[in-house]
């Protein structure tokens, strides 16, 4: 199935206006545009969602149905993207710490106040372990965040 943002968006369009003409103009699209979107979505979707009447839609059962689907996967998308750019403005997310038990208890504390000071939708989980543990969370993208003592590399041939 390739489903298209798009062709959800015509069709929610189509059900809360009634009219394919009406969601072409809120889409600031042609109306030919969206109702070719409509017919390759019920292609796709291999059902009628409306039946034509004398220039008029009719919504099938069908339809009804999957225009409340189609507002879940939309305002879904919505809300990823508002996410998405909080966290990317650093401004909301979750941060995982994995860090020895001596900077737990007073290097960590003032980084992390100093870090969500102006974040308060930012979640901060901290979990202390043995250098060996924390390298291995690291490396296994369980914690997003190490602080340990690890040994130095040795090189090839060295």
């Amino acid at each position: 199935m390739n489903l298209s943002i798009r062709q959800l968006q015509a069709f929610r369009e189509v059900m809360r206006t009634g009219s394919i003409s009406e969601a072409a103009r809120v889409l600031n699209r042609t109306q030919p545009a969206v109702s070719s979107m409509i017919a390759s979505l019920e292609e796709e979707l291999g059902i009628q969602l409306f039946e034509r009447q004398r220039g008029r839609l009719i919504r099938q059962p069908e339809a009804v149905y999957f225009f409340e689907e189609t507002e879940a996967i939309l305002e879904r998308l919505q809300q990823s993207a508002r996410t998405m750019k909080e966290i990317a403005s650093l401004k909301e997310g979750r941060l995982r710490i994995a860090c020895m038990p001596a900077s737990s208890q007073f290097i960590m504390p003032r980084l992390v106040a100093d870090f969500i000071r102006d974040k308060p939708k930012v979640k901060v989980s901290m979990m202390m372990r043995a250098s060996a543990v924390i390298e291995e969370w690291i490396a296994s993208q369980q914690y997003d965040v190490g602080l340990a003592e690890t040994r130095p590399q040795c090189c090839a041939g060295g």
